[in-house]
């Protein structure tokens, strides 16, 4: 449901590459969902208590941790090119510091 998708759809010849009343009907029942179960969320959470006790505080943390693994992965950070300027710069600042 991207930019991409509709690149798509472009190059293999169905035209229009963009739908708006797709995208349109796609982001309204993605929200009436979204308020759906914010509502749900609001007249139950009470009822469920300290969430702490069922280690909810450290899987959201994990949870959103693990979101990282595959965008990471796929940067192929195991040439450390990501940190390469980072870490050259930091270098060349611990070399000329004087103390």
């Amino acid at each position: 449901m991207g930019y991409a998708d509709a690149e798509k759809r472009s190059s293999a010849g169905h035209l229009p590459g963009f739908s708006l009343p797709y995208y349109l009907g796609a982001s309204a029942a993605s929200y009436a969902v979204w308020v759906m179960f914010a509502a749900v969320g609001t007249v139950l959470g009470p009822t469920i208590g300290n969430v702490n006790d069922y280690g909810v505080d450290m899987a959201f943390p994990a949870c959103s941790a693990t979101s990282w693994v595959e965008p990471l992965t796929k940067a192929n950070l195991a040439d450390g090119s990501m940190f390469r300027g980072p870490v050259r710069a930091a270098a060349k600042m611990s070399a000329n510091a004087t103390i």
